[in-house]
Order: C-alpha cells, then structure tokens, then sequence
C-alpha cells in the first residue's frame, strides 16, 4: 500500500529558493550515509511553508542512523564537523559570488548559482541527519540520555549536561551589542539621547557626536546583519540594532553585570558538566552520546545560522540575476536550478508558472522530484495529503520541558515577524515553530510554547540561553490557544494549562 504523505513541521517567511534543495539533500545524504533514501515534501503557501513526510520511511531512516551511531558514536562526530566544514565553505563561495555578481556574464552568473545549489544541497545532506535522529516521535538522543541518567537517579541534571558551551551567533550578537552598550552608557549626554529619541534620529546624533562609537556600531551591523535572516531576509538594518539598543535601556540593563555574569555562568557550568561527567561513572559509550547529544543541540543551530549567512549572501546572485530576466527578487525565489541555467541561456521565463508557484507550491522528493503549482498542486495535495483529526476541545496538552520553571501570562500567538507587533513583556509567546527572525518578541516573553521540537530545536536552545521557562512539541499548542487567553505554562512536568 502507498503510504500518504502526512504534516511533519511549519515555518513561515519562506520561499522556494533555498527550501527546494532540502528535500534533495536529505534525499541524497541518507542514500549516501544510511542507505535508506528518506523522502520529504513541501508545500508553501503564501510564504508559508509545511512540510511533509512518510512516516514509516521516516522512522526507517532514523533507525538506520541509530543503529549506525550505536554501532560507533563517531560516526555522528563526523557528521558534526562535516556539517560545519560544508557550511563554511558554503559561506566563503556565497561571499565570492556576491562581489562579482553584478559584472559577470549569463554564463558565470548560472554557474555561481548551480554551484551554490550543489553546496546548498550537500549543507542538507548533512545538517538533516540531526532532525532524522532526534525530533517530534523519533528522539534518540534525547531518550538515550533520559535513560543513561534516570539509570543513576539524576534524571534532573538532564538541561544541565544538554546546554552546549559554544555560543550561537544570535548569542554572539547580543553579547557583542551589550559591550557596545557599556561604551553608550559611559557618555550620559549619547545614552539620554538613545533613551529620548526614536531609533532613526539617535543614528543621526551618534553620527556627529562620536564617529568612534557610531564607526563601532556599524561594525556590529556589518557584522551581524545577517543573524535574522533565516531564509530570505531581509537583513537586519542599523535602526534595528539602534531598537535593540533602546530596548537595552528600557529594560535597564547593565550591561558589565550581564556580561560578567554570563561569563562567569559559562565557567560555572563548564565545571559543573565536567564534574558531572566524573561523578556518573559513565561507560565509554554512555559519555559518548552525552556529549552528542550536548553537542547536537549547538550544530544545529550552527547548521541553519552557516546556511542563513550564505543565503544572505547569494541574495546579491539572486537580484543580478533577476535584473537580467527583468524578474523582482521574489520572482527569481520561485524557480528552479534548471530554469535558471535556461532562462540565462535564453532569456526566457515562464512568468505565468512563477505567478501560479507565487500562490501555492508543491514540491516532492521521493523516486522522482515532483513539482506541482496552482490547481494542479491542490489537486494533489488533497489525494495524497493525510488530514490528521485533532482533539481541540481540551484544557490542557503535554510536551517536552526545554528549560524548566513555572508561570502564569497571556497567550500570544506570534508564527512570523509581521505578528511581533501584538507581543508586550511578560506575555507568554505560542508558536508552531520559532526561528531567529521572531527574537525580538522571544526576548519579551515570560515562557515559550511550540507546537513542534525537540532537544536541538531552535525554541530549546534559546530558551536556555535566556533563562526562560520552555514547553516544545505540545503538537495543538497554537491551535487550542488563543490570543488573549490566560494559561498556565508548567515547565517543570511539560504541560500547558489553561486557567
């Protein structure tokens, strides 16, 4: 019987550049690594992106990589630095590219981007295997750890040992912005200026009183404009960074305390994990997957912030080759690498189909790369989608704890930027997923809940770093809340409550 295709996770600000490579690269990497090809779908939809997998294959490919990590936990070490080696190598290509975009010919221009898909691809090839090892029901590395912990009777050191020591680039950015901040705070009249005045006009006062400071803060933009980005922007502007500021001031932060904390936090649990390690009395193998699994929480992050700075990057390619074909930024988003090579070849486009794909999208990976637009894809959809029943009609939903603690707020269900808006401080932020562009309202929010993830999702792992209570994989979260609703969010059993 041909198993149907059924929801597997959502994300949001998305298009078909650069979300097509994946099904491929998750296709080709387990072919090649596993020998079980595991297939996946998607479907976007007003820049909204689902995905979709078989099950059953699903869990084979998972199985398959357990056992090949069972076998030799190196084997996932491998992984990890592969992946961060492709996707550095990813980074300085996409670099290249964009200096020389504008002034080279049709030909070079489709080779830089053939050349970024095949690195893009191989990126994925690797960087999947962490979600086929350990998310939603499939979760290796998480119940391994449970076990080897609960064994011992210290099960509640599970976050602990799970914190990576590595920072994240977003992490990198905020602690690089509080330095800039103590420099603003040593000069009262520039930090009554950024108290005062909007984010724009602070900018043009910092500008003419301290071109040291202002050269400084654009540094930090160059620098770190792209963390945000995720999939397709657009990158973070100066007055951004100028509203991070302002909020820095809002919230009265000090910033040499926040900085010496979290410095001296770091050491502490460095020392903790490693006394830890020595007190378990933990089998070659069992150490092993511990610091795996500590580890994998940080290349996975690491995975999506390399990717998201070489798609900053290409976005240069991506407009070069749009003012060729007289196609917007947009349009170029939705075409393939095929017709790419053959629209610079001939300057033709079939704009029709972009328009069709502008509006609804499928793109499947199994025998055969299928891709499908308009009606056409509905129609599909509808035969070969499982619609999964869901029980709404309940007070309460369990998931996984991500960072543990207890608190009571007001529901806001934030899934993309252009939802920020309805966030205040101290409310409790629901999503079907989070990703570094909705940091602005994760930084104001008491608790985080999500529909989906797992240890090495990207809700985990900034829930640690900010200290906030954190529910993941509550799978109805964002449908049986509602904005404006009071809950309880009881990070310490891992269920949400409404009051």
């Amino acid at each position: 019987m041909n198993e149907k295709w059924s929801q597997f996770a959502n994300e949001y600000v998305v298009s078909l550049f650069p979300t097509y490579m994946l099904p491929e690269g998750l296709f080709q990497g387990t072919q090649k690594w596993l020998g079980v090809p595991v297939n996946i779908a998607l479907k976007i939809e007003d820049e909204a992106i689902v995905w979709y997998f078989k099950p059953r294959n699903w869990k084979q490919g998972h199985l398959a990589l357990v056992k090949k990590i069972q076998a030799r936990p190196e084997f996932l070490r491998n992984i990890y630095r592969e992946m961060e080696k492709s996707g550095k190598l990813q980074i300085i290509f996409a670099k290249k590219a964009a200096k020389q975009a504008a002034d080279a010919s049709n030909r070079k221009l489709n080779g830089f981007y053939q050349k970024f898909v095949s690195l893009n691809t191989q990126a994925y090839g690797y960087g999947l295997m962490l979600p086929l090892l350990d998310y939603q029901e499939t979760t290796f590395l998480s119940d391994e750890l449970h076990a080897i912990l609960k064994k011992r009777g210290k099960d509640n050191f599970f976050n602990l040992l799970t914190t990576p020591l590595q920072e994240t680039n977003v992490k990198r950015q905020e602690l690089a912005l509080l330095k800039l901040y103590a420099r603003i705070r040593q000069k009262p009249a520039l930090h009554k200026l950024l108290r005062r005045l909007p984010a724009k006009d602070f900018l043009a006062k910092l500008a003419e009183a301290d071109k040291k400071l202002y050269a400084a803060f654009n540094t930090h933009v160059k620098r770190f404009c792209w963390v945000y980005y995720v999939y397709q922007g657009p990158a973070a502007s100066p007055v951004y960074f100028a509203e991070l500021l302002k909020d820095l001031t809002e919230k009265n932060t000090n910033p040499r305390k926040d900085l010496t904390g979290h410095a001296a936090e770091k050491v502490l649990l460095a020392k903790q994990q490693k006394q830890l390690l020595e007190n378990l009395g933990l089998s070659p193998y069992e150490r092993k997957i511990v610091l795996l699994a500590r580890d994998g929480v940080f290349y996975k992050a690491l995975r999506r912030e390399l990717q998201s700075c070489s798609y900053y990057y290409m976005e240069a390619v991506l407009k070069a080759i749009g003012k060729r074909l007289d196609l917007s930024l947009s349009q170029v988003r939705l075409m393939l690498a095929k017709e790419v090579e053959h629209a610079l070849k001939t300057k033709q486009t079939k704009t029709n189909l972009l328009n069709q794909r502008a509006e609804l999208v499928y793109l499947e990976r199994a025998q055969t790369t299928k891709c499908l637009s308009g009606k056409q894809a509905a129609l599909y959809l509808k035969a070969n989608i499982k619609q999964e029943k869901l029980n709404l009609n309940v007070a309460e939903a369990a998931g996984t704890v991500a960072y543990p603690g207890k608190i009571k707020g007001t529901v806001k269900i934030i899934n993309t930027p252009k939802e920020m808006g309805k966030m205040c401080r101290g409310d409790i932020l629901v999503a079907q997923t989070t990703n570094p562009n909705l940091m602005p309202a994760i930084r104001q929010a008491a608790a985080i809940v999500t529909d989906e993830g797992g240890l090495t999702c990207h809700a985990a792992i900034v829930s640690r770093e900010l200290k906030i209570p954190c529910v993941v994989g509550v799978k109805i979260a964002s449908k049986f809340l509602k904005d404006g609703l009071r809950i309880l969010v009881d990070a310490q059993k891992g269920i949400v409550k409404k009051l």
